[in-house]
């Protein structure tokens, strides 16, 4: 029985992986919208998924995107939207809020009627002159919510909330970052939305024999996250 468990874990795996390299179709529903004190400055409305770099000279700030992105329609390892990197700088002398909205469509993972975990994920790498510096990011997934992670001023930083959602024949993630830039402030910034299938009992078992954290898939996509930054940082 455990050898049938394990290779049905390793099936999984092997279509995970096999995933990444399936080229997908285009589709008009990755979208990223950059507000300043809720107005809306730029949106920009990509053909395809996949990861773009952006960069934006404003009054009040500059920002840099690299690796902005979206794996639409889903893979069997999750639906994920993220900025891989976000290097937001004030040339105000005042604070000044902005409001980065990204969202997109998915079909996988799993079917209508699945229920699923959304992640909502944030990471301050680096900062300075933060002064009055706030960061909040909140994730959703169609109506349901996750908590926000609030920015605690810690650097570096890293936070996390958990929420499930039951999908339809398709679902869309959103994801909210909301930055109060200080006069000054300098900050660099990692967000992740992710919806995941939970881990069925077995591979529970499997990955906490592994030494993971018994949350299911999320765990394991957390503990992922984490070792990811870490080479990130190093």
């Amino acid at each position: 029985m455990l050898r049938f468990l394990r290779s049905r874990f390793v099936i999984a795996l092997l279509a995970a992986v096999a995933a990444l390299g399936v080229p997908r179709a285009a589709h008009a529903g990755f979208s990223v919208k950059l507000y300043e004190d809720g107005a809306l400055k730029d949106t920009y409305d990509f053909n395809s998924p996949g990861s773009f770099d952006i960069s934006k000279i404003y009054t009040d700030f500059k920002l840099v995107f690299t690796a902005v992105s979206s794996n639409a329609p889903g893979d069997p390892a999750g639906g994920e939207l993220t900025f891989s990197s976000l290097h937001v700088t004030s040339t105000a002398g005042a604070t000044h809020h902005v409001w980065i909205d990204m969202s997109d469509t998915f079909t996988a993972p799993g079917s209508a009627g699945d229920n699923m975990t959304l992640t909502n994920a944030l990471t301050v790498v680096a900062a300075r002159n933060v002064g009055a510096s706030t960061v909040s990011v909140t994730s959703s997934a169609d109506a349901i919510a996750t908590a926000a992670v609030n920015w605690n001023g810690s650097v570096p930083f890293a936070g996390s909330t958990l929420t499930n959602f039951t999908r339809g024949s398709t679902y869309t993630l959103s994801q909210h970052l909301d930055i109060g830039l200080g006069a000054g402030a300098d900050l660099t910034l990692q967000s992740d939305t992710v919806a995941l299938l939970p881990a069925p009992s077995s591979l529970i078992l499997l990955l906490s024999g592994a030494g993971v954290a018994p949350l299911g898939a999320a765990g394991w996509w957390l503990r992922r996250r984490k070792e990811r930054m870490a080479l990130a940082g190093a």
